[in-house]
């Protein structure tokens, strides 16, 4: 999706408060000027995306959110890996569920 399209669904979109404040559409316009930097870097970094409800919560590429729990309830901030099965770059967050 190109990024004039993406801020276009933004500015479309009945479920987000319209007009979308200029510091929303600013913000959306970064994400996607970072995120095409990273795509093409050689190699390109790797957003881990895979994260499913429910999973362990591994304490080594994620923090913790606002509680502490085994599984995964939800992502915050997704895993940054300098490239595909490479180093981690950034831990991400998750909200860990809650401890019975």
């Amino acid at each position: 999706m190109s990024k004039q399209k993406f801020l276009s669904s933004l500015e479309n979109d009945e479920g987000l408060e319209q007009p979308l404040a200029e510091s929303v559409i600013s913000f959306a316009d970064k994400c996607c000027e970072i995120t095409w930097l990273m795509t093409v870097q050689s190699p390109p970094m790797y957003i881990e995306c895979d994260v499913k409800t429910g999973s362990t919560f591994n304490s080594d590429l994620m923090a913790q959110y606002t509680r502490s729990g085994p599984n995964v309830e939800f992502v915050v901030w997704p895993v940054v890996y300098i490239e595909k099965n490479g180093a981690l770059l950034s831990k991400g967050v998750a909200q860990p569920t809650k401890n019975d």
